[in-house]
């Protein structure tokens, strides 16, 4: 059940949350999801918008800062482009920043009013790099983990199988393997697995070949949670830029709401929060190593399946205790107005009789375009 919540005085319980591609399904949906789930559990409103700040569903308006307190941009893709207080989630590797665009990805996030950590160290070191101590930023974040606050579900073995989920894009490139083809081959041959994800990809089969394939999870916010269960055990593995930016991907989380046993790798977040609640993998070494490693956890886990089960309840505790998303919503509403405050009382000038000289480009005239030009000036 998510926390006893009280909105706060003078806010209207409404939030926005950009879908960044509206015409694409991506695991930002998922999020948006369960962001819309835990906002009704919590007697709050969210709205889904496109990137320009326009209501996905009719009348598809475009927001104003009368219409919702804030807005979330889950990705480094979408600058703010809206007369709204922003948020944007920190939840991609530094890496990531360097293969799509590195200048201007990381200026999309300074457009931002401010900054939602997910305890990155790489992550928040990138942003606060690129500030530099500027003196209209306040360093000290917000949280916000790429989580869920329901269903959250008693901890159990399930069927003794790994669940595992993913697009395995790299099959669109036929000279490239996957960053764990063969690991998966070799667990997919012995019957170990069930795979998750969508079937075709850019009209490529990225499954073909997979018996334990058993296809896509609708993005609902809750089915992930009971096909994690129903297999019992969680393979949950980093790419190498993750591992870098010690930031974790959302299969930690759903696997810790599902109350599964994880295996997981030497991501140094998971070590750094979980302990040895959870069973690592030194992922380092060639494939054979890797499959024996996992081999020796399933061995153990059936062979003591009451220490595998505490383990698992040990770890969801944490879980619940620091990471759902309805503690990191309610500490944003709770801290808002102090927040807000503190963030304009770095930015507003010394003197506001202090005069500014604007150059505005309206490329064509209308009367309408001239109006939304003049009213960004005046926000500004």
């Amino acid at each position: 059940m998510p926390l006893p919540f009280q909105k706060p005085t003078g806010l209207l319980g409404r939030f926005a949350v950009i879908k960044p591609w509206p015409d694409v399904q991506a695991a930002e949906d998922e999020i948006i999801a369960r962001l819309e789930i835990t906002a009704r559990s919590m007697g709050l409103e969210c709205v889904v918008v496109d990137p320009e700040g326009h209501e996905l569903a009719p009348p598809h308006r475009r927001l104003t800062r009368q219409d919702v307190d804030f807005i979330f941009s889950l990705h480094f893709e979408t600058p703010k482009a809206y007369d709204l207080f922003s948020f944007v989630a920190l939840w991609n590797p530094v890496r990531f920043y360097k293969e799509w665009g590195f200048q201007r990805f990381s200026r999309n996030l300074l457009t931002h009013d401010d900054f939602l950590s997910c305890s990155s160290t790489g992550a928040d070191d990138h942003v606060r790099q690129l500030i530099q101590g500027g003196p209209e930023r306040n360093l000290d974040w917000f949280t916000m983990y790429h989580s869920l606050s329901e269903p959250i579900l008693e901890p159990a073995l399930g069927d003794g199988k790994i669940f595992y989920a993913g697009i395995n894009w790299e099959r669109l490139d036929k000279k490239k393997k996957g960053r764990h083809q063969d690991l998966l081959k070799a667990l997919d041959q012995e019957g170990l697995l069930r795979i998750h994800g969508p079937r075709l990809f850019q009209g490529v089969n990225v499954w073909e070949g997979y018996r334990s394939y058993v296809g896509p999870i609708p993005f609902d916010g809750v089915s992930f949670i009971h096909e994690i269960a129903r297999a019992g055990i969680s393979l949950t593995l980093s790419s190498e830029a993750h591992i870098e930016s010690e930031l974790m991907s959302m299969r930690l989380f759903e696997s810790l709401a599902a109350g599964v046993i994880i295996l997981c790798d030497q991501n140094p977040f998971a070590r750094r929060h979980f302990g040895d609640t959870l069973l690592y993998l030194d992922t380092s070494g060639p494939t054979e190593q890797v499959y024996a490693q996992i081999k020796a956890h399933l061995e153990w886990i059936r062979s003591h399946p009451e220490e595998a089960l505490a383990k698992a309840r040990a770890a969801q505790a944490i879980f619940k205790e620091r990471f759902t998303l309805d503690r990191s919503l309610a500490a944003i509403y709770g801290n808002l107005t102090e927040r807000k405050r503190q963030l304009e009382a770095l930015y507003a000038p010394s003197n506001p009789e202090q005069s500014a000289h604007l150059l505005l480009l309206l490329p064509s005239y209308s009367p309408e375009d001239l109006d939304a030009l003049l009213e960004s000036a005046a926000s500004q």
